[in-house]
């Protein structure tokens, strides 16, 4: 489920509205399993530019034995809809590494968008995913990596992952976002980074050290 919250002329938000997502199928039920809250990544853009707006869901459920790389795309128009039909578009895989959160955007400036996404990344992770028992010794470590669109029109056809961008250990990465600064089509990231959690059984609540890190892109 996505909640909608539309934009008023006064500058305010009109009550929540409710998009329920549906798989094609009998029971619609997707692969979500009522666990996914907090971990999908909605986006509105037009996916197949046809002039529609449509929805696109990063899902980045699964935990360290399951990986997800794939996205789920609902077709506009979306306007007055409360069930939204949605498809799975696979994305080329980093290997040993699972997708933390997607963003989308121009990158290299040729006027379609690209695919962003912050990845958590444990050398040997693949080769042992499936047995709980077994765990790879190597260092966990984040990134952001970027997905070439390559297509001119219609969907959008992703290249394999080049690594723009590493974040020094402890710091673990969350979420990011790209800004334009008026740099004649040079963006820049803004991340967010988090180490240290910890827990108060006093009080029943986590605390966790977190900051927000600007990344300057030079050329």
């Amino acid at each position: 489920m996505v909640h909608l919250f539309l934009r008023k002329k006064d500058g305010t938000f009109a009550a929540r509205q409710d998009v329920r997502l549906k798989w094609p199928g009998p029971d619609h039920s997707g692969p979500f399993g009522g666990f996914g809250r907090a971990v999908t990544n909605p986006h509105l853009l037009d996916w197949n530019r046809d002039g529609h707006t449509d929805l696109v869901i990063g899902y980045t459920e699964g935990g360290w034995h399951d990986t997800q790389w794939t996205l789920y795309v609902g077709s506009g128009p979306l306007a007055g809809k409360t069930d939204v039909v949605v498809k799975p578009f696979a994305l080329p895989k980093v290997a040993d590494a699972n997708a933390v959160y997607f963003g989308f955007a121009d990158w290299d400036g040729d006027g379609s968008f690209d695919l962003l996404a912050a990845v958590r990344y444990q050398k040997g992770s693949d080769a042992v995913r499936r047995d709980p028992q077994k765990r790879p010794d190597e260092a966990v470590i984040y990134g952001i990596y970027w997905f070439r669109n390559t297509a001119d029109k219609g969907e959008p056809k992703f290249a394999a992952a080049s690594q723009l961008l590493i974040i020094p250990a402890p710091w673990q990465l969350d979420a990011f976002a790209v800004m334009d600064r008026g740099q004649g089509g040079r963006l820049d990231l803004v991340v967010s980074v988090s180490k240290n959690i910890r827990h108060n059984p006093k009080d029943g609540y986590f605390s966790v050290d977190s900051q927000l890190w600007l990344y300057r892109r030079k050329i």
